[in-house]
């Protein structure tokens, strides 16, 4: 987990907040509307009177925080720092992991519109799809004292388990290399998104 500091002009100050919210890159953003801040800029000390953001996210989202204030701030340089938070109420720790997470949901229908648009697969084929990742991901639910629960944080291990555990079902070989496929496939999509 981290907090992210950036100052800006106050008058920007929450169209970056509803930036990165929107894109649910922080579960939180909170304001202070005045600050003055003093540095160096050009060989000078310069004074200005700034908004102070302070964002609460995920590990993994911080370089898409960066990238979007970036997008959005005016300041040729602007200042974006983000600390790692060691310590905390867990409660609103496990809230920050969540508040900012797409549903596993809507990541799939996600990659199915994808199926569907990009590729023109058939409503069969999607349908499969569909079928294998609920599967995979009821699986993952079911098995949550050993295994992540969201599809984001999968790992190898998740997988190889998934894998054994269809194989103990007594599925084909062709079932389970669907499967397979159908992960792999939704993988390379979320890869190809970020």
């Amino acid at each position: 987990m981290r907090i992210i500091f950036c100052t800006c002009p106050r008058d920007l100050s929450d169209a970056i907040a509803e930036a990165v919210l929107h894109e649910k890159l922080v579960a939180c953003v909170n304001i202070i509307g005045e600050v003055k801040s003093k540095y160096w800029w050009n060989g000078e000390i310069n004074a200005d009177t700034e908004s102070l953001l302070i964002m609460k996210t995920r590990d993994d989202l911080v370089d898409s925080v960066i990238q979007k204030i970036k997008e959005v701030h005016t300041y040729q340089v602007p200042e974006i720092i983000s600390v790692e938070i060691k310590e905390g109420n867990t409660d609103y720790l496990e809230w920050i992991k969540k508040g900012n997470s797409i549903s596993e949901e809507k990541l799939i229908q996600q990659f199915l519109d994808y199926l569907l648009f990009e590729r023109g697969l058939s409503n069969n084929t999607i349908n499969s799809y569909k079928r294998d990742l609920i599967d995979f991901v009821k699986f993952t639910r079911e098995s949550s004292q050993q295994f992540s629960t969201s599809v984001l944080e999968v790992t190898y291990f998740n997988i190889a388990k998934y894998l054994a555990h269809l194989q103990e079902l007594g599925l084909a070989s062709s079932t389970i290399d669907r499967k397979m496929d159908s992960l792999r496939g939704f993988y390379k999509f979320l890869d190809l998104k970020d």
